[in-house]
């Protein structure tokens, strides 16, 4: 059983497009959802999936870790531009 915590669209650089000064960008749905990993996540997991196929599971920890991270991204103090 899954639930779908999340969907929204987000952009990508379209890999075609070989300008170097404003590549393309195309537009990409992104969805969050949560279920029962089993015996490999050991318990519930969620999946991050990019347009139709492409995706990534994740643990309760290793989805904390990225929301910190996430969160952080914008700090220059935390994070600074080199």
């Amino acid at each position: 059983m899954s639930t779908t915590i999340l969907e929204m669209k987000g952009r990508k650089w379209d890999e075609s497009d070989t300008s170097s000064i404003n590549p393309r960008v195309l537009t990409q749905q992104l969805s969050l959802t949560r279920f029962f990993g089993g015996l490999t996540f050991k318990g519930r997991a969620i999946q991050l999936t990019l347009g139709a196929g492409d995706y990534v599971c994740l643990t309760k920890k290793e989805c904390r870790k990225l929301a910190y991270a996430l969160l952080d991204s914008f700090d220059d103090e935390v994070y600074p531009s080199s």
